[in-house]
C-alpha cells in the first residue's frame, strides 16, 4: 500500500504543476475564447481575399451507421482525442468482445481477436487500401501507429475484424498541429507530433512523427515503437488529385526474447482520385510495402533470414458512389510479392429507407499464385428505432486464404524453370512446404437494443462455425498449431445507464460476451466482460473547460493459444485468468488536454496473452495533447 500511496503522489506530484499552469494562462483569456469550429474564421493576419481554400481528395465510402448494433466503431478526430487509448491496440481494446493479444510491453508482437478469428481474419486498410501481411498471417499492430490518422473505423464481423485508417482531413485555412507527449513507470515515454500545412510545395503537406518505448517491467523488456507518416497532395482543378504517401514504422525489443531485435515496415503508396460529379470518385492507387530487420550493432544476420525482405507491390482502381438513401463501391486490384494476392475484387451495396430500415452487402474475392481463389461475403441489416427499439442481423460465410511465415529461400520454389534439371532420372524434385492454407468460417449475430433518454440496452446471440484454426502468425505465435474447426454459439450484452439524479454526466457502462464451453477453441474463453463508471461533461459558457473521468475494469477467463503443451499431442496452452483495473482523468482547458492514466492499479502480475510473457503489474502515466492552430 505504501508504495502505491507513493505511485499516487508522484504522479499528482508531477500532474499538478502543469494543471495549475494551463489553468492560470487558460483563466486569463477563457471568456474571450470560443472553440474552434470545423470551418474556422480566417486569421487576422490573412486580408479576406487572400483567405486559403481548403481542399483535400475526394472520398466516398461505406455510410453504414457507426454503432453497437451494426458492428461498427468509429472515432473521428474529437474521439481519438478524447479517448484514453495511446495506441491502436489499445483503442481496439475499447470494442465490445475484442481481445488485445500481447507478447509484452510497448514494442513486442501484438494483434487484436473477436470471435476468435486468427490469421487472414485480420485486416488492415489506410486510406482505403489493404496493408498486406508481410510476416505472418496478419499485420502487426505493434507497427501501426496512429501519427497523422484523423479517423479509425472498425468493422466487427462475425469472421473478420476489418480496421479502416484514415489520414488526416483538413479543414481550416490555417496550419495545425497536434502535439501528444507523456511520461510515467517503467520509463515510459510518448511522443506524438502532427504538423499539417494546407499550402505548401504546390498543394498540402501532413508530416507526423510517433514513438511510445519503456523499459518494461522491471527494466528487463525494453521495447518501442517509432515511426514518421508523410503525405504530400497536390490538387487538380476543384475536383482531383494525387497524393504520394510515406508510411514507416519500426518496432524494438529485447534481443533475449526477439531475433531480430528490430523490425521495420515500410509502406510507400500512390493515390490519385477525380470527382466528375458530387458523390461520384474515381480512384486509381499503386503502393509497395516492405519489412527490413536490424540485427543489432556487431551481430551477424542467420544464413536463414528471419525476416523476408521481398516486398509486396499492387495496384488498382476503384469506384465508389454516396446518394441520400444509397451508396455504392467496386474495385479490383493486382498483387506481387512471394504469399501475396495475385489480383483481388471487391464491392459493397447498401441503401436505407429513413426512419425505417437499412441494409448492406459486400463482398471479397482473392486470388492466389496457384490459381487457387476465395471469396467471402458478409450483409448486414438494421432497422431505426421505433418507440426505443430497433433490431438488427448479419451473416457472414466465406473461404480466406492465410499466409504464413517461411524462410524467403523455401518461398522460391526450387528448379521452377526446369525442376528435372539438377535431379537424377526418377527422383522428384524438392519442393518447398506451402507458404499458404485455407480456411472457411460462417457466422451468424442477430439481436436487439433499446435507447431512451440516454439508456441503452442491447443483447445479441452469435453462431460462428468454421473448418479450421489458424494462428495469428506473429513472431509471438509464428510456431502456433493449425487446429482443427468446429462451432462455437454465444450471447452478448451491453448497456449504459445514465447517473444524472446523482450528477449531470455520470453514467455506469458496460458489456459481456458469454461463449458456450464444448470446444476448447484458441483465442475464445468464455466470457470477455468490460464495465466503467464514467463522467463527461463541459463547463464555462465559452465551452473551454471540459473533464473526462472513468474508472473501470476489463477482464476475460482463462484462453487456450495455439502452443503445444509438453505432454499429450494436441494438448494446447492455457494462459490463466486476465484483469485489469484502469483509471482515467482527462481535462480539456481550450485547446489543451492534460491526462492521468492508470492502468491494473491493483498491481495483478499474473495477467499474459501468451505463456511466459507476463505484462506490466501497473503503470501510471501523465501527459497533454495540445491542439495548436496557426
Amino acid at each position: 500500500m505504501r508504495q502505491v500511496l507513493s505511485r499516487i503522489h508522484r504522479v499528482l506530484g508531477a500532474f499538478l504543476p502543469a494543471a495549475l499552469l494551463l489553468a492560470t494562462m487558460a483563466a486569463r483569456g477563457a471568456a474571450a475564447q470560443e472553440p474552434v469550429p470545423p470551418a474556422a474564421a480566417p486569421p487576422d493576419s490573412l486580408a479576406a481575399d487572400e483567405v486559403l481554400e481548403v481542399r483535400n481528395l475526394p472520398f466516398a465510402g461505406s455510410l453504414a451507421p457507426a454503432g453497437w448494433s451494426t458492428g461498427i466503431w468509429e472515432w473521428d478526430r474529437e474521439g481519438l482525442q478524447s479517448t484514453r487509448a495511446l495506441t491502436l491496440l489499445e483503442l481496439l481494446e475499447e470494442i465490445t468482445g475484442v481481445i488485445a493479444l500481447r507478447g509484452g510491453d510497448f514494442g513486442q508482437p501484438s494483434s487484436a481477436t473477436a470471435f476468435g478469428v486468427g490469421g487472414g481474419r485480420l485486416r488492415v486498410f489506410l486510406d482505403g487500401i489493404e496493408l498486406p501481411p508481410l510476416q505472418g498471417g496478419i499485420v502487426d499492430l505493434s507497427r501501426m501507429g496512429l501519427g497523422g490518422i484523423d479517423r479509425v473505423r472498425v468493422e466487427r464481423r462475425p469472421g473478420e475484424l476489418r480496421i479502416e485508417l484514415y489520414p488526416l482531413h483538413l479543414s481550416d485555412p490555417r496550419p495545425y498541429s497536434l502535439l501528444e507527449v507523456g511520461t510515467g513507470d517503467l520509463n515510459t515515454n510518448l511522443f506524438r507530433g502532427t504538423f499539417a500545412h494546407p499550402d505548401a510545395l504546390g498543394g498540402s503537406v501532413m508530416i507526423s512523427l510517433d514513438r511510445v518505448d519503456t523499459e518494461g517491467p522491471q527494466a528487463l523488456e525494453p521495447g518501442a515503437s517509432f515511426g514518421a507518416h508523410l503525405r504530400h497532395t497536390i490538387h487538380v482543378g476543384e475536383r482531383g488529385g494525387l497524393a504520394w504517401e510515406l508510411r514507416r514504422m519500426t518496432s524494438r525489443r529485447p534481443e533475449a526474447l526477439w531475433s531480430p531485435r528490430g523490425v521495420n515496415r515500410t509502406d510507400l503508396a500512390l493515390h490519385g482520385r477525380f470527382e466528375p460529379s458530387p458523390g461520384l470518385v474515381l480512384a486509381a492507387f499503386a503502393q509497395r510495402s516492405s519489412l527490413g530487420a536490424d540485427y543489432g550493432r556487431g551481430a551477424t544476420p542467420p544464413e536463414v533470414p528471419e525476416v523476408n525482405e521481398d516486398p509486396r507491390t499492387q495496384a488498382g482502381l476503384r469506384v465508389a458512389v454516396e446518394r441520400e438513401w444509397w451508396w455504392g463501391e467496386a474495385g479490383g486490384f493486382a498483387g506481387w510479392g512471394h504469399g501475396w494476392i495475385a489480383n483481388g475484387l471487391s464491392g459493397r451495396l447498401g441503401g436505407r429507407i429513413p426512419g425505417w430500415v437499412g441494409a448492406e452487402v459486400s463482398f471479397d474475392r482473392e486470388s492466389w499464385r496457384d490459381d487457387e481463389a476465395a471469396t467471402t461475403t458478409h450483409a448486414r441489416g438494421w432497422t431505426e428505432p421505433l418507440l426505443g427499439f430497433s433490431f438488427f442481423g448479419e451473416v457472414e460465410d466465406g473461404r480466406r486464404g492465410i499466409p504464413r511465415w517461411m524462410p524467403p529461400e523455401l518461398e522460391e520454389m526450387p528448379g521452377e524453370e526446369d525442376p528435372m534439371e539438377d535431379n537424377p532420372v526418377g527422383e522428384e524434385p524438392p519442393v518447398a512446404p506451402s507458404p499458404l492454407s485455407f480456411t472457411e468460417w460462417r457466422g451468424v449475430r442477430g439481436g436487439a437494443e433499446f435507447r431512451w433518454n440516454g439508456i441503452f440496452l442491447g443483447g445479441a446471440a452469435m453462431r460462428i462455425e468454421a473448418d479450421s484454426l489458424h494462428p495469428m502468425g506473429t513472431e509471438a505465435d509464428r510456431e502456433g498449431l493449425v487446429l482443427a474447426g468446429g462451432e462455437r454459439t454465444g450471447f452478448e450484452v451491453a448497456g449504459e445507464l445514465p447517473l444524472t439524479p446523482l450528477l449531470d454526466g455520470l453514467a455506469l457502462a458496460g458489456s459481456v460476451q458469454i461463449w458456450d464451453d464444448t470446444e476448447s477453441w484458441r483465442y475464445l474463453p468464455r466470457r470477455i466482460y468490460e464495465g466503467r463508471l464514467r463522467f463527461h461533461d463541459v463547463f464555462l459558457e465559452s465551452e473551454n473547460l471540459e473533464v473526462w473521468l472513468d474508472v473501470g475494469v476489463r477482464g476475460r477467463d482463462p484462453m487456450f493459444v495455439p502452443f503445444e503443451e509438453a505432454g499429450p499431442p494436441g494438448i494446447l496452452a492455457e494462459v490463466p485468468f486476465a484483469q485489469s483495473w484502469f483509471g482515467r482523468l482527462q481535462i480539456r482547458i481550450a485547446s489543451a488536454r492534460i491526462f492521468v492514466l492508470w492502468d491494473n492499479f491493483t498491481l495483478r502480475e499474473s495477467n499474459q496473452d501468451f505463456p511466459g510473457r507476463l505484462l506490466p503489474p501497473t503503470r501510471a502515466l501523465y501527459g497533454v495533447r495540445w491542439t495548436l492552430w496557426n
